[in-house]
């Protein structure tokens, strides 16, 4: 598929995609082409982040050739000028750049826009739209299985680091484009390699009701999820996890650790309490607490911050890797003085929801609460947990280890020793294999 003379559209399939429409009584409409920023190859403390964003394409009479498409987006710098969709697109490149999504910073360290600085590719280039006319189209299958090649070929050449597909016939298209090479991470991340280019992959919805709001999609959901994929593609080693940031000058003490090493600054006096906040927000709660504690002159009120985390293992690319995951998402554990005047600047926190329990007047957890949640994150520091749980008869694939490659069924769970007994057909008889957790994984 190329650009023709005079910026008209050519394209090898063409004639078949037109027929598909006119078959099902439709109006085909031709040439929704892509975009690349100039500030396209950034880079965040010098790794690349090239992001390629893959939306449902746009019914329309208008064959937009890539000029056309450069002159729609740059438009939206403008905020004013932004239909719900370019919204959406302008605050996930803020989450991917590590700016506020919905803040009124939307330049990158380059001094480019966010929307200089990405690129986008649609999941079909054509539509068929209604007799009628209106800009609410939907390609056919015919359209979809064509384009799938063109969306592979343009992702080997942008090679982006992370892909983000909005709405479910995008994901459906990427994923088709993927095949096998699709390695799921967590709910709507994964990583993918497609002609040879290894990205990071992103799947959010379109912009639709409820989709902002605290408890919208996309705090809830994508932003999460966009964080998640971000932290993945400025990985120095694709393979492990991100090592955890350096502790501030006032907590590097031998019993003063952030979270992610399962040591606690304990502070007498002070109590503890759960501040439920946005889920996928928590390190930014904890960033605000502390900033505004300082401001309000609380600093001897507010003692450890803490996000409960453990350590699990999980089998990637066949290699043993611990990761973090938080024990209790959407809440932060705080060491208090609580007065009226300390409930009402956390309470007016953004991102935080409220106390739980209590309401204004919240309890305070008991010792034993406290030290069950300190103990479960000190042992899963000295041995982690297995990230997948397992049942009786549950289908699994074995993934390590001799048997690799086998499949079969779980006869026994052993949580102690964090082992299953795998029964297996060897040479036609079944056979019992005790195997750990992590080489082994339920079959999808």
């Amino acid at each position: 598929m190329v650009p023709g003379p005079n910026s008209q559209f050519c394209c090898e399939h063409e004639a078949a995609c037109r027929s598909s429409a006119e078959r099902n009584g439709k109006k085909f409409a031709a040439g929704q082409l892509s975009y690349v920023g100039d500030g396209y190859a950034a880079k965040i403390d010098g790794r690349p982040m090239r992001i390629l964003v893959v939306p449902m394409q746009v019914g329309s009479d208008e064959v937009i050739d890539m000029d056309r498409r450069r002159e729609q987006i740059l438009e939206c710098k403008n905020p004013s000028r932004r239909n719900p969709h370019m919204r959406a697109v302008v605050e996930v490149l803020q989450v991917l750049f590590g700016l506020e999504p919905g803040g009124v910073v939307e330049k990158i360290n380059n001094n480019s826009h966010v929307l200089e600085a990405y690129a986008m590719a649609n999941s079909a280039l054509c539509s068929n739209l209604e007799p009628g006319g209106g800009r609410s189209g939907s390609p056919t299958g015919d359209m979809l299985g064509n384009c799938r090649e063109h969306l592979s070929q343009t992702i080997a050449l942008l090679a982006p680091t992370i892909i983000v597909t909005q709405g479910s016939v995008p994901r459906d298209t990427f994923r088709k484009a993927v095949g096998r090479r699709y390695e799921p991470i967590c709910d709507r991340v994964a990583r993918v390699t497609i002609k040879g280019v290894q990205a990071v992959c992103c799947e959010i919805r379109l912009p639709s009701q409820g989709f902002y709001g605290p408890e919208g999609h996309f705090c809830q959901v994508a932003v999460p999820a966009l964080e998640r994929a971000r932290r993945l593609a400025l990985d120095k080693t694709p393979d492990e996890p991100p090592a955890p940031p350096p502790a501030p000058p006032d907590e590097q003490s031998a019993d003063a650790e952030d979270a992610n090493n399962g040591k606690t600054k304990i502070v007498p006096g002070l109590d503890w309490y759960i501040i439920h906040t946005y889920s996928g927000f928590e390190k930014k709660v904890k960033e605000s607490l502390r900033t505004r504690a300082d401001s309000f002159g609380f600093e001897k009120k507010v003692g450890e911050i803490l996000i409960p985390t453990e350590d699990v293992v999980e089998m990637r690319n066949g290699k043993k890797v611990t990761t973090e995951r938080l024990l209790y998402p959407g809440y932060v554990l705080v060491q208090l003085a609580l007065d009226d005047e300390l409930w009402h600047v956390i309470k007016n926190t953004p991102r935080v929801t409220g106390f739980v329990g209590g309401g204004h007047d919240p309890q305070p957890l008991t010792e034993n609460e406290v030290n069950q949640i300190l103990n479960r994150q000190k042992d899963s520091a000295e041995r982690p947990r297995p990230k997948m749980e397992f049942a009786r008869n549950d289908r699994v694939k074995i993934v390590d280890g001799p048997f690799s490659g086998f499949n079969g069924a779980v006869e026994e769970v052993n949580e102690d020793r964090s082992t299953v007994k795998v029964m297996v057909t060897i040479f036609g008889r079944g056979t019992p294999v005790e195997l750990e957790y992590f080489q082994v994984e339920k079959e999808r």
